[in-house]
């Protein structure tokens, strides 16, 4: 870690250096939501623009519910690089690009999925039980600590912006978890949920949750995604229903349903295609393999967004120098 230290401040001190290039790109807003691998994108993204085209890179926390406000309130070129589209509001994103203020670019890794999983322990001890019905009818499995005699369905992160925590909570009711013996429970942060999936690991024990991929959590400990047994009930009744918490109002009548199809994608302003840095915007994907690779690394190591982004670089320089032009290429392994 001392060491990325170092090679991090190195790459802040030319940033300083190249004020002509800065003065040619101008400033750069990149939104960073607070997930390791949207913490990693931001990260690559900022130290590309910075090293390879000399923009001035500022960096502020986002998440998936201000997504569009913030870039709409954006002064010009603006990048939010993680974005679960299919958590946003669609009558407002879609007015959003029909006014032209924000633009959707390719996701910045594939695939991409959310899901109920269950344990490694718990897919190696009941492999006949594999749907989400099966599960369901089981909480006897699952002993909530909270509540005496009910299972634990663990869901999102309370309170961090996540739009996951109230589709979890429609899909509790649409599946009637409340009346066969289940108790919802959200992790109190971001790091208690993957806690719990590690504990679970560590343990050998049961457990039942939300989660997705690619992830290093989910690849690491096992998880093993249930089939949900049912069709997903289409983009209406998930943008009115179950997006809107809605499971016992008139016409969104509890139905289980798959999870929409998750889409991922960067989130501009339309400002930044004007930047010589948009052939690499609009074309860095990481291959979720590596993806998966360095946010392990992360989470084991504790290590920042910044000194991840410069692992990356370092070693996985056969994925990202396609994306850049050859004097790119050049300025950014220079600075590493």
């Amino acid at each position: 870690m001392k060491k990325l230290g170092v090679l991090a401040a190195s790459i802040a001190a030319a940033v300083g250096i190249n004020s002509a290039a800065n003065a040619e790109c101008g400033e750069v807003l990149i939104g960073q939501p607070n997930w390791l691998t949207a913490e990693l994108v931001a990260a690559v993204d900022a130290l590309v623009l910075e090293q390879g085209y000399g923009c001035s890179v500022s960096i502020a926390p986002t998440a998936t519910t201000n997504t569009i406000a913030f870039i709409q309130g954006a002064d010009g070129p603006a990048i939010i690089g993680e974005v679960w589209t299919n958590g946003l509001d669609v009558a407002a994103l879609e007015s959003a690009q029909a006014n032209e203020e924000l633009d959707l670019l390719q996701s910045p890794f594939s695939p991409v999925g959310e899901y109920w999983f269950v344990s490694e322990a718990f897919a190696r001890d009941y492999p006949e039980l594999d749907t989400v019905a099966e599960v369901i009818a089981r909480p006897d499995l699952f002993p909530s600590a909270t509540e005496e005699g009910k299972g634990a369905f663990f869901g999102c992160p309370v309170g961090v912006g996540w739009a996951c925590e109230g589709n979890n909570l429609s899909l509790f009711h649409h599946y009637g978890l409340d009346e066969a013996g289940w108790v919802h429970e959200n992790p109190a942060s971001v790091e208690g949920q993957a806690a719990l999936i590690v504990d679970s690991k560590v343990s050998d024990s049961y457990w039942f949750g939300y989660y997705w991929v690619p992830t290093a959590v989910s690849a690491q400990n096992g998880l093993v995604a249930l089939d949900w047994g049912v069709d997903f009930a289409g983009s209406e009744f998930w943008d009115s229903c179950v997006n809107q918490g809605k499971w016992d109002a008139p016409g969104c009548e509890r139905t289980p349903t798959a999870w929409v199809p998750s889409v991922v994608n960067s989130v501009i302003s339309p400002e930044t295609r004007e930047l010589d840095a948009f052939g690499y915007i609009s074309s860095r994907q990481i291959p979720s393999s590596v993806l998966a690779e360095v946010e392990g690394m992360m989470a084991d190591q504790q290590m920042s967004g910044s000194d991840a982004a410069v692992v990356f670089m370092r070693d996985f320089q056969d994925v990202w120098t396609p994306w850049v032009d050859a004097d790119a290429a050049e300025a950014i392994l220079s600075s590493l």
